[in-house]
């Protein structure tokens, strides 16, 4: 079962990148911008998930103190 996920992210200089997520073969696919292309067992896939949900967190703490 293929349940692959396309989105835009913006880098802080406003460039969209194209990201697209899907499973296959057992790992977790991820490709950036067409350039970069990660293969990830599941176990890397959640580390790199749960890394930027902190980081992300602590990015939104700064701003809500900033403005």
């Amino acid at each position: 079962m293929s349940d692959r996920k396309e989105f835009y992210i913006q880098s802080p200089a406003g460039d969209s990148i194209l990201v697209e997520i899907y499973e296959e073969l057992g790992s977790v696919t991820v490709l950036i911008g067409g350039s970069m292309r990660l293969d990830l067992d599941y176990a890397s896939a959640f580390d790199l998930a749960d890394a930027l949900m902190v980081m992300a967190n602590n990015m939104e703490s700064y701003y809500d103190k900033e403005y």
